[in-house]
């Protein structure tokens, strides 16, 4: 304990941003549920991810924003491109290419990526295609990817094997008026020979004083089995209350009620009871991780509730988000290496945890943002790959047109099947030079090249250097 809170002070020092533990966040009025990844180095997604080390973006603020669009020598800078061209190379041969084109009502990308990785047998090679578009009375969204990786085991027994994977997914939705909203969603994955389709209905209609929302949820394990799942949601707005519900019903498993209430209290500080009940969705994880893979073909539901109370305060110079939040888990899945073959199967846990966090970022000067952001995590047992502490500490230096960001990602210990691996600092650097049509720049990831542990036997990602160029027209 004495050592977390040490570190948290010689942070303010120190320098790091988007350290994030598992967080459910409402997104827009249809009260579904998203997840962040349960390590500390990455972005939001909607199903249970775990360890891996990305590098968060440097993030502009609004003020340095601002002076981009002043007058350079007798122009307006004009940064309301709508395509970009994005080329990466680095360490391990690394190479990424992206192009994208944002407009008002289509957007889509197409990018490749391919990396030999710091391990033997350890390539991954990845391809893929988003498309969005919006009309008046719809909007559509499609996106095709898959790829190939090695799968090099563990250091105490190496082996080398590959998988190969598709992930397709489409949505549709359809408004016929004002309060009406339909929507038809689709996830497709095919993983060796291995393949599941998850398939979404929502009906939504908004009435004078209240919401309904119906959902339909199936999955379907080809040429094995399917699950169908069906929820009706009451939601209501009174005065700044949102308050709510919704039965689910999951084939096979039962009903539940999930309650939804958040309403500000005073002087900055928000309640909010939530939850979850849901057939699960793990195969990201198993594109993503090279010692992943799903045996256990039909899961029980992930369920969870939880109660957070929280303080919020900002002005333009510095952000305070800080409060405490009680989850119970009924269900809720992590990976153990199960049969002992060196790769990790989805594996329920049911534990309470009560986590303190704490966001702050306060700029010192016009040119220079600090932030910390750290969580304390009490639970009812040792979890699979959850740190107790997480603290992640940094600066960003602005002189434009150079923007320099310096970053240390800290992760507390954690227990892995059993073996509790080391704590550990990660010290990050991503420097840019930064003009109206095009940024260039190099990212160091891991500068002191730290040994650490993913999960037990396999190795964290050494130190990399990154190149990338990025042009806008």
């Amino acid at each position: 304990m004495k050592k977390f809170f040490l570190f948290i002070f010689l942070s303010s020092f120190l320098f790091a941003e988007e350290i994030k533990l598992p967080e459910e966040k409402i997104v827009g009025e249809s009260k579904e549920i998203i997840k962040t990844k349960i390590f500390i180095f990455s972005p939001q997604t909607e199903e249970i991810t775990f360890p891996e080390i990305e590098m968060p973006e440097i993030k502009i603020p609004e003020k340095e924003v601002k002076e981009e669009k002043k007058e350079e020598k007798g122009k307006i800078v004009n940064k309301n491109k709508e395509n970009s061209i994005f080329i990466s190379g680095g360490s391990f041969y690394t190479t990424d290419f992206n192009f994208s084109h944002k407009g008002n009502n289509i957007s889509f990308e197409i990018y490749n990526n391919y990396t030999e990785g710091f391990r033997e047998n350890d390539e991954k090679h990845s391809s893929g295609i988003n498309f969005y578009k919006k009309g008046e009375k719809y909007s559509f969204d499609i996106s095709f990817k898959g790829g190939e990786e090695e799968l090099p085991g563990p250091l105490f027994f190496p082996f080398n094997t590959d998988r190969n994977w598709l992930n397709f997914q489409s949505g549709l939705t359809f408004f016929p008026d004002e309060k009406v909203s339909l929507s038809i969603s689709q996830n497709y994955y095919k993983i060796d020979d291995l393949k599941t389709c998850f398939s979404f209905l929502e009906i939504k209609n908004d009435f004078d004083y209240f919401s309904s929302i119906f959902s339909f949820n199936r999955q379907d394990f080809f040429h094995n089995f399917s699950q169908n799942s069906f929820s009706e949601g009451i939601y209501s707005d009174i005065g700044n209350t949102k308050i709510g519900g919704k039965i689910k019903i999951i084939e096979n498993q039962g009903a539940r009620f999930v309650p939804y209430f958040k309403s500000p209290l005073i002087g900055g500080l928000n309640f909010e009871i939530n939850g979850i009940y849901r057939i699960p969705d793990l195969w990201e994880d198993v594109i993503n991780h090279t010692w992943a893979e799903i045996k256990q073909e039909e899961l029980e539901p992930e369920e969870g509730y939880w109660v957070d109370l929280g303080y919020e305060n900002e002005n333009d110079r510095w952000q305070l988000k800080t409060g405490g939040k009680y989850t119970v888990w009924r269900n809720f899945y992590t990976w153990s290496d199960i049969d002992n073959n060196f790769l990790f199967q989805p594996f329920p846990e049911k534990f309470n945890q009560f986590t303190l966090y704490l966001n702050h970022s306060f700029s010192l000067t016009d040119n220079i943002k600090y932030f910390l952001e750290c969580e304390k995590a009490i639970r009812s047992k040792d979890i699979n790959y959850f740190p107790e502490n997480s603290v992640n500490s940094g600066v960003i230096l602005t002189y434009l047109p150079f923007i320099l960001k310096l970053w240390t990602q800290y992760n507390g210990k954690r227990v892995s099947d059993g073996e509790q691996l080391d704590n550990f600092v990660v010290l990050n650097c991503d420097i840019k030079y930064k003009k109206e049509n095009y940024q260039f720049g190099v990212k160091v990831e891991n500068i002191t090249d730290k040994k650490f542990f993913d999960v037990r036997g396999y190795p964290g990602e050494r130190r990399k250097t990154l190149f990338y160029f990025e042009y806008y027209f």
